[in-house]
């Protein structure tokens, strides 16, 4: 099997000056030049800025049929590369010492051969291994969701994991959201976060001592808080890092899942509620850990119900992705591929995220996020501007794309309030930028551009 070609040159265990040097002949201190000769970022995407995406899938909604198949030749052809792979304890030990790796191995081999990069997701526990499992009552699942009784059990596996997909995945994530008591660590309201804490070192340290070059990551949390069902980020890793102060010094990097409000119709920009914004989540979730890793979004994504339409929805991926660009995360998942049709998770809210259709037809937020990548996914660089030339945020947004032969491209954006018209623009474009050529990049059609709006507007500079 051929070794994990994007982790080998992409998601090493830092990034040193010399990937970021490859990526810009010439450029001094590990830093992108703009046409004036003059460093203007720090951090470069040595394989384009396309590389970061990917998306997350729900259950089986890529493997069922020929359909499945189809969407997965149009989500390569179109420059998405990370699936967050499922390698699920509870199905490949179903009796006590027998694991039955066949399904995950052909599940894993086809989709390397066909060019994607897996996350590999350690998504619960096993119902075999839980203390109670009759009193273990997720609203979906059964009692893999609650966790081991013996931590040691899940790190054993989480160690046979990665030896024997060593080559063909380079990063790991313990767990999915344990901070969600109701869906997936069903043992304590608001999750366990000393006992998650100390799954998580046990299980890290297994698997890099299995896999020693392996990226291994903490599990995507709900950022939110809800208590006492859902203890938010904040509160969660600080108890996390009480009960384990090494615990981030063992990892490589930390999962992040942003959703703003449930279900997530709010644009990434707007402070609503309980929300904030995107891009001061991420600024936040540094502190939250008490660390200095790199962030890697596992999960994020808009549902198309209530007053929220595929036209929403599609704006609001570009701009969360261009704004996630600007704080330099290594992944960015969208969730999830096809829309459900049925099952327990196919309520309108859980049902309508997918960049697909149930029948494989593409909505109009794979059609964007794809022309994006096709045309401009070859950046290595994003830098926020916005402060540069005067505009409000986080209501406005200025990203500067820069690419390794020095071309750069402005982006340009407002969540103005529209008291229900989603046409209406935000403040006008700022003195000493030249509007020629701009091209709107949710229709993809050239625009006379004097005023930001919903829409992100790029401008070749």
């Amino acid at each position: 099997m051929k070794p994990s070609a994007i982790h080998s040159d992409f998601f090493g265990l830092v990034w040193p000056a010399a990937l970021v040097m490859l990526a810009c002949a010439g450029c001094g201190d590990g830093q992108m030049a703009d046409p004036d000769g003059e460093p203007s970022a720090e951090f470069a995407y040595p394989g384009g800025i396309r590389q970061i995406t990917g998306f997350s899938p729900a259950g089986e909604d890529i493997w069922d049929t020929e359909t499945s198949r189809g969407i997965r030749s149009q989500l390569i052809d179109a420059g998405f590369r990370w699936i967050r792979y499922y390698v699920d304890w509870n199905r490949i030990e179903q009796t006590r010492g027998e694991l039955d790796w066949t399904t995950a191995d052909e599940r894993l081999d086809a989709l390397i051969d066909e060019g994607f990069e897996p996350l590999g997701l350690l998504p619960h526990g096993n119902a075999l291994y839980t203390a109670n499992p009759e009193d273990c009552e997720p609203i979906v699942g059964g009692a893999e969701e609650c966790a081991p009784e013996d931590l040691e059990d899940f790190a054993r596996f989480a160690g046979e994991a990665a030896a024997r997909y060593r080559g063909r995945i380079g990063v790991w994530e313990i767990w999915n959201e344990p901070n969600n008591w109701f869906r997936f660590w069903a043992d304590t309201p608001g999750g366990d976060p000393a006992r998650y804490a100390r799954l998580t070192r046990l299980a890290a340290e297994a698997i890099r001592e299995n896999c020693p070059e392996c990226v291994v990551l903490s599990g995507g949390l709900v950022y939110i808080d809800y208590s006492p069902v859902v203890v938010g980020q904040e509160q969660f890793m600080a108890d996390m890092v009480a009960a384990e102060p090494d615990l981030f010094e063992t990892l490589q990097g930390v999962g992040v899942h942003y959703y703003g409000t449930y279900p997530p119709v709010v644009p990434p920009e707007e402070i609503a509620g309980p929300q904030i914004p995107l891009a001061d989540a991420l600024d936040a979730t540094a502190e939250h850990c008490d660390c200095d890793l790199p962030l890697y979004i596992t999960e994020t994504g808009w549902t198309a119900v209530r007053d929220l339409t595929r036209l929403d929805q599609a704006r609001y991926a570009l701009r969360s992705y261009l704004i996630a660009l600007t704080r330099e995360v290594r992944m960015w998942l969208w969730w999830s591929i096809r829309e459900l049709s049925g099952g327990e998770m196919a309520a309108p809210e859980e049902a309508n995220f997918g960049m697909f259709t149930a029948e494989g037809q593409p909505n109009l937020v794979f059609t964007v996020m794809a022309d994006f990548l096709t045309e401009y996914g070859d950046a290595v660089a994003a830098v926020d501007v916005t402060s540069d030339y005067g505009l409000e945020k986080p209501r406005d947004w200025a990203v500067r794309l820069m690419w390794a032969d020095g071309r750069t491209a402005l982006v340009l954006w407002s969540n103005v309030d529209d008291d229900d018209d989603a046409d209406a623009e935000g403040p006008p474009v700022p003195d000493g930028i030249s509007t020629d050529g701009a091209v709107d990049l949710v229709t993809g059609e050239a625009v006379e551009f004097t005023r930001l709006g919903h829409s992100p507007v790029l401008i070749r500079e």
